[in-house]
């Protein structure tokens, strides 16, 4: 046994309950006329189910300004009865063709007590679509939406929704006018009454019949248009982008072989050393000093010490031997994988640092409607590219952007040799679907549905991403990269270093000239 609930209402207050079916009592045509329309403001306003409008009475001559009503809501499966007379009506707006816009005659249902569910909401669609033509609007926004007369290159190329378009209006027989904007950065929103603003307010306008090319899909929207969406075979996500990082300036090669426990350990074991040799000689502190230096840095000198201070002198050898093996095997990993400076990589990081952020209007708006977080939009930042253009020449500053429009532009953002100049997190802050839109009532949606779900199952639409990526690559070429020389050390601290040993070998040759001189003017006495 089915049980169906009915809930009695008043136009006066709204409910926010989804309704299976409506039956409408009213007095006259004036007051529907009156009313009807804040019911249609609802957010669970359903132009698609069953309608029984029953008039106390109503004169049938107005039966044709009813039909027009309803036709504007695009509510199909009604019937109206008026209890005066005991007369059913109905309509077909697509009988001969008319695709749900418009209406020929007005159909009467006779014989009452025959009447059932099936004969009363009878099936309209035999033409289906075919015939049909119904108005797009759409911005320019790649890879969903391609203007013919912005696409300069060799091959025409159709944006991804624009393929599916193609193909649905193939398989159910309508055609499409295309009408270009360039409002692709304008984000529509709903207010309680299912008012729409921006683009998508052309549809409640019926300035057109349907809106696509990278429409996010929001609780808001879902509620006050007809839509289908899961026709791409990705889910979009909202990503905080940063610029990547590049390799270390070389001078801080010097210091990163060791870390900075090491260095102080190094250094406190040189210390202790010190002191060792020092209790031995307390004379030769300078010299002491000198040859634990020398033997640090590899170099040889001659001991003129007592039997315990050699035995030390060899075991602070055996230690800088081992210490300088470790230290030039470092260096040379660094040779062959360049370090590189610290990449900022999650909202932690951001905060750490102090980075500014840099989001376009749009993805602003979106961010604030879907999760509540406000960002600022610094200057240069007002378009979505050129947020992405600003973030991948300053370190300073951040974005968040659509993961989907980025990967299509990545090319833009390389260097000469193909590598990335930005940095997605790998959390993202919000995953987003992209929707259809239509007119509330839009027919024949599901059938719609289902092929574009079978065209992204069976790859097409996966191949037709592809295909754009591999022309859009086409346009840019990268150098190849080239064997170049990286000297670990700077070249400053090379040449102060040679300097300096040129200088101490000059000097010791002078001295040594002037204590043979000395020597030669000596007399020796027996």
């Amino acid at each position: 046994m089915n049980i169906v609930t009915i809930i009695s209402r008043t136009t006066r207050k709204r409910i926010n309950q989804y309704n299976e079916a409506y039956i409408i009592m009213v007095d006259n045509f004036d007051i529907f006329n009156d009313k009807f329309k804040y019911l249609t403001k609802e957010k669970d306003w359903n132009p698609n189910v069953y309608f029984l409008i029953v008039f106390k009475e109503i004169n049938t001559k107005l039966l044709n300004d009813l039909f027009n009503i309803l036709l504007n809501y695009h509510i199909l499966e009604v019937v109206v009865i008026n209890s005066k007379e005991i007369q059913l009506f109905t309509y077909n707006p697509f009988d001969n063709y008319n695709c749900g816009k418009s209406f020929t005659s007005i159909i009467k249902l006779d014989d009452c007590a025959a009447v059932n569910i099936t004969s009363l909401y009878f099936y309209k669609f035999h033409t289906g679509l075919k015939r049909c033509t119904f108005n797009a609007v759409v911005p320019h926004w790649p890879p969903y939406v391609i203007n013919p007369e912005r696409n300069v290159g060799p091959v025409k190329l159709l944006g991804t929704e624009q393929y599916i378009m193609k193909i649905l209006s193939q398989l159910e027989g309508f055609n499409i006018n295309y009408t270009y904007t360039d409002n692709a950065e304008e984000f529509s929103v709903i207010d309680n009454d299912m008012k729409a603003t921006g683009s998508l307010s052309l549809i409640q306008n019926k300035k057109t019949d349907m809106i696509f090319g990278g429409m996010l899909l929001t609780y808001e929207r879902g509620a006050a248009f007809s839509y289908f969406c899961g026709h791409h075979p990705f889910i979009d996500k909202l990503d905080i982008m940063v610029k990547k990082t590049g390799p270390l300036p070389i001078w801080r090669n010097l210091y990163l072989e060791f870390t900075y426990v090491v260095w102080i350990l190094l250094a406190f074991t040189f210390f202790i050393f010190f002191v060792i040799f020092v209790s031995f000689c307390i004379k030769e502190k300078c010299r002491i000093f000198l040859i634990m230096w020398a033997i640090l840095l590899q170099q040889s000198c001659r001991l003129h010490y007592k039997f315990k201070v050699k035995c030390f002198i060899f075991q602070w050898i055996l230690f800088s031997c081992l210490v300088n093996i470790y230290y030039q095997s470092n260096l040379m990993g660094l040779t062959t994988h360049v370090s590189h400076n610290y990449q900022i990589s999650n909202e932690k990081d951001l905060l750490e640092f102090k980075l500014q952020s840099c989001v376009s209007h749009v993805i602003k708006e979106v961010v604030r409607i879907t999760t509540g977080k406000e960002y600022e939009s610094g200057k240069y930042c007002d378009t979505f590219l050129n947020s992405l253009d600003t973030v991948s020449e300053d370190d300073t500053k951040y974005t968040v952007t659509l993961y989907s429009i980025y990967n299509y532009n990545k090319f833009k953002y390389t260097d000469d040799y193909g590598d990335p100049l930005l940095y997605p997190f790998k959390i993202p802050i919000y995953k987003v679907m992209y929707a259809v839109y239509f007119y509330k009532g839009f027919p024949m949606l599901n059938i719609l549905h289902t092929h574009t779900l079978r065209l992204r199952e069976n790859g097409l639409i996966k191949y037709k991403m592809d295909e754009l990526d591999y022309e859009n690559s086409r346009k840019t070429f990268f150098a190849k990269k080239q064997f170049q020389a990286r000297f670990i050390f700077p070249g400053c601290v090379l040449m102060i270093g040679l300097g300096l040993a040129v200088t101490s070998f000059i000097i010791e040759l002078l001295v040594d000239y002037v204590q043979r001189k000395r020597m030669n003017n000596v007399i020796f006495i027996h």
